[in-house]
């Protein structure tokens, strides 16, 4: 399919993924940090996070073979399932299926292949004044190209969205809130809260010391 947008790493926009399957992810993995959007000042309000205290970036990522495959994934992990099946034995060296773990990392199993999309706060326009892409997503929704063109929108119950072309088209995503502890009088915000005031202070939105207590003077 082609999704319509930007990518992180200039690598999904305008570019065909065959075969991938688009996610939700909430996780605070090194990854988002560690290749941001290009975007000076999303790079400078993820700076000075210890590793383990750095809130989630809710994310978009893509998941895709490594190599095309008959089926797609589906196909592929079909045929996993049925390898497994006749030998009872997991297949990829006992890598099929996943462990149970917890973890920051999107873990997929060999043959597949993971590639971030968008996460809060990346620019979704060429304007680093424009709209940012928005935290805690809960839904995702494909809208083929072609999408209205038998739709029945006087229908009860006749959606919308993953109609149209499976080629082409845009995504969806739903964004609800922002977590964490919010700033008080006398006391600076946490979690994503601090990573967006973060973001306002080198937007110049905010001028203030955003990690002193003392400076959350007033509402």
């Amino acid at each position: 399919m082609q999704a319509r947008g930007i990518s992180r790493n200039g690598k999904i926009a305008g570019a065909a993924v065959l075969g991938a399957v688009l996610v939700l992810v909430p996780g605070s993995w090194d990854e988002l940090y560690q290749t941001p959007s290009g975007d000076r000042i999303l790079e400078q309000s993820c700076k000075g996070f210890e590793a383990d205290e750095r809130p989630p970036l809710p994310s978009v990522v893509a998941i895709e073979p490594e190599h095309r495959a008959p089926g797609g994934i589906p196909g592929y992990i079909r045929s996993l399932v049925d390898a497994y099946a006749r030998s009872g034995a997991a297949p990829l060296s006992g890598r099929f299926p996943l462990e149970n773990d917890v973890t920051d990392t999107l873990r997929v199993i060999p043959g597949l292949r993971t590639d971030v999309v968008v996460s809060w706060l990346d620019p979704i326009t060429g304007d680093p004044g424009g709209p940012r892409f928005g935290a805690n997503n809960d839904y995702i929704a494909w809208f083929g190209d072609g999408w209205d063109d038998d739709w029945t929108g006087d229908v009860v119950g006749s959606a919308p969205q993953f109609n149209g072309s499976p080629d082409a088209g845009w995504v969806w995503v739903n964004h609800e809130y922002v977590s964490n502890n919010a700033p008080q009088v006398g006391a600076a915000p946490g979690g994503q809260h601090l990573t967006l005031a973060r973001f306002l202070q080198h937007a110049g939105v905010l001028d203030l010391d955003v990690t002193r207590d003392s400076a959350w003077d007033q509402h």
